[in-house]
Protein backbone atom coordinates (compact mmCIF):
# COMPACT_ATOMS: atom_id res chain seq x y z
CA UNK A 1 0.00 0.00 0.00
CA UNK A 2 2.82 2.61 0.53
CA UNK A 3 4.04 1.69 -2.94
CA UNK A 4 0.51 2.79 -4.16
CA UNK A 5 0.84 6.11 -2.46
CA UNK A 6 4.48 6.95 -3.00
CA UNK A 7 3.21 6.22 -6.97
CA UNK A 8 0.07 8.42 -6.34
CA UNK A 9 2.44 11.51 -5.34
CA UNK A 10 5.00 10.72 -8.15
CA UNK A 11 1.94 11.15 -10.25
CA UNK A 12 0.62 13.59 -8.66
CA UNK A 13 3.51 15.70 -9.08
CA UNK A 14 4.19 15.56 -12.47
CA UNK A 15 0.37 16.65 -13.46
CA UNK A 16 0.44 19.66 -11.43
CA UNK A 17 0.39 22.82 -13.97
CA UNK A 18 3.82 24.34 -13.83
CA UNK A 19 5.99 26.05 -16.37
CA UNK A 20 8.33 24.14 -17.74
CA UNK A 21 10.31 26.78 -18.83
CA UNK A 22 10.33 28.16 -14.97
CA UNK A 23 11.33 25.22 -13.37
CA UNK A 24 13.82 24.07 -16.16
CA UNK A 25 11.88 21.22 -17.52
CA UNK A 26 12.41 22.14 -21.15
CA UNK A 27 12.23 18.56 -21.81
CA UNK A 28 8.47 18.74 -21.53
CA UNK A 29 8.64 20.94 -24.57
CA UNK A 30 10.00 17.80 -26.78
CA UNK A 31 7.42 15.35 -25.15
CA UNK A 32 4.33 14.18 -26.36
CA UNK A 33 2.57 15.71 -23.53
CA UNK A 34 2.68 18.85 -24.53
CA UNK A 35 -0.18 18.60 -27.09
CA UNK A 36 -2.42 17.23 -24.37
CA UNK A 37 -5.47 19.37 -24.03
CA UNK A 38 -7.83 19.23 -21.13
CA UNK A 39 -9.79 16.08 -22.00
CA UNK A 40 -6.28 14.37 -22.47
CA UNK A 41 -5.10 15.06 -18.85
CA UNK A 42 -8.57 14.43 -17.46
CA UNK A 43 -8.23 10.97 -18.66
CA UNK A 44 -4.91 10.18 -17.76
CA UNK A 45 -5.61 11.34 -14.25
CA UNK A 46 -8.82 9.01 -14.07
CA UNK A 47 -6.91 5.75 -15.46
CA UNK A 48 -3.76 6.84 -13.15
CA UNK A 49 -6.54 7.13 -9.98
CA UNK A 50 -8.48 4.16 -11.12
CA UNK A 51 -4.54 2.25 -11.65
CA UNK A 52 -3.28 3.09 -8.10
CA UNK A 53 -6.64 2.33 -6.26
CA UNK A 54 -9.15 -0.64 -8.34
CA UNK A 55 -6.06 -2.65 -9.87
CA UNK A 56 -3.43 -5.30 -8.48
CA UNK A 57 0.32 -4.28 -9.40
CA UNK A 58 1.28 -6.02 -12.65
CA UNK A 59 -1.88 -4.79 -14.08
CA UNK A 60 -2.15 -1.74 -16.37
CA UNK A 61 -5.09 0.51 -17.07
CA UNK A 62 -5.40 2.18 -20.89
CA UNK A 63 -6.99 5.21 -21.25
CA UNK A 64 -7.11 7.34 -25.13
CA UNK A 65 -9.08 10.17 -25.82
CA UNK A 66 -10.95 9.76 -29.52
CA UNK A 67 -11.31 13.02 -30.16
CA UNK A 68 -7.56 13.87 -30.15
CA UNK A 69 -6.37 10.35 -30.92
CA UNK A 70 -3.75 10.03 -27.98
CA UNK A 71 -3.96 7.31 -25.60
CA UNK A 72 -2.06 5.52 -23.10
CA UNK A 73 -1.44 2.67 -20.65
CA UNK A 74 -0.34 3.11 -16.96
CA UNK A 75 1.34 -0.02 -15.17
CA UNK A 76 1.40 0.20 -10.81
CA UNK A 77 4.38 -2.18 -9.44
CA UNK A 78 6.20 -2.15 -6.49
CA UNK A 79 9.30 -1.92 -5.96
Amino acid sequence: MKTKIRSLLLVTLLFCAFSAQAMNLRWLELSPVKYFDEEDWRLLKEAAQTALSDKPDGEGVKWRNEATGHYGSLTPISH
